[in-house]
């Protein structure tokens, strides 16, 4: 039996451990975070994001978790309305193969699917890579070593085991800062099953209600630097960023 290891148990190391354990591989799952984590934004399954779901056997449970299709309304930098798009618009559009949930729900989903199947440790990152034309060893942070066929990087842009691998300078970052987060209370403003948005040039803001607990806010913006723009902080950087042009500062003005 091929074994792997699969660093990150997020969405993308979770479905690739389902697909080589079924294939049969013999996977284990490491994550640097002690337990599961939860949250994130909402993700589009459509194409071949819905056909992968398919083949994985995911789409009756992705189903019971779906948050349906929304109207979006646009509006201009003062809020004022400037074009709406009925979610039926969006139904027939999209057609019956495509599926929205919430980040969150996906990779639970991947979790319930997997957990019974493969090896996931929790609070363990990899240290060090030692490979050949046959066999990777990897040395991981509770000290123990893996020898496997294959390993797979799979813990996120900022990839610790890409860095090992290739060095700092692997990663190329865009002029880009995203910025998403879920709402405790429906927002103001937005009628209900219908995301408000925004779009100027080089920025991007969105509020969407689904209802308490299920309603979200999304912002993008193009900028210089964005490490600097993450070492400002998230409210001080999307103030500056969404501000409208002329407008002066107030408190708790965003």
């Amino acid at each position: 039996m091929k074994r792997t290891v699969i660093v990150g148990a997020g969405i993308a190391g979770l479905a690739t451990a389902l697909r080589l354990a079924r294939d049969g591989w013999q996977p284990i799952v490491v994550e640097r975070a002690p337990a599961r984590r939860s949250g994130g934004y909402l993700v589009n399954l459509l194409g071949r994001g819905y056909d992968a779901a398919e083949r994985l056997d995911l789409v009756p449970a992705l189903a019971e978790r779906a948050l349906g299709l929304f109207t979006t309304v646009l509006v201009r930098a003062d809020g004022r309305p400037k074009l709406t798009v009925p979610s039926v618009v969006a139904e027939a559009a999209l057609g019956p193969r495509a599926m929205t949930v919430f980040r969150g729900d996906l990779e639970g989903v991947l979790y319930d699917a997997v957990r019974d199947r493969v090896e996931i440790r929790f609070g363990i990152t990899v240290d060090a890579v030692d490979q050949d034309a046959d066999r990777v060893a990897i040395t991981l942070s509770d000290g123990t070593t893996e020898e496997a066929d294959l390993l797979v990087g799979a813990d996120g842009v900022h990839s610790a085991t890409r860095t090992t691998l290739f060095g700092a300078g692997h990663r190329v970052d865009l002029p880009y800062v995203v910025a998403a987060f879920p709402l405790a209370r429906p927002p103001e403003g937005v009628p209900a099953s219908s995301a408000t948005t925004f779009i100027g040039p080089g920025r991007t803001a969105a509020l969407v209600n689904l209802g308490p607990g299920r309603s979200s806010a999304f912002a993008t913006y193009r900028c210089a630097d964005p490490d600097r723009e993450l070492a400002r902080g998230p409210v001080p950087a999307l103030r500056a960023a969404l501000r409208r042009p002329g407008r002066r500062r107030s408190r708790g003005a965003a």
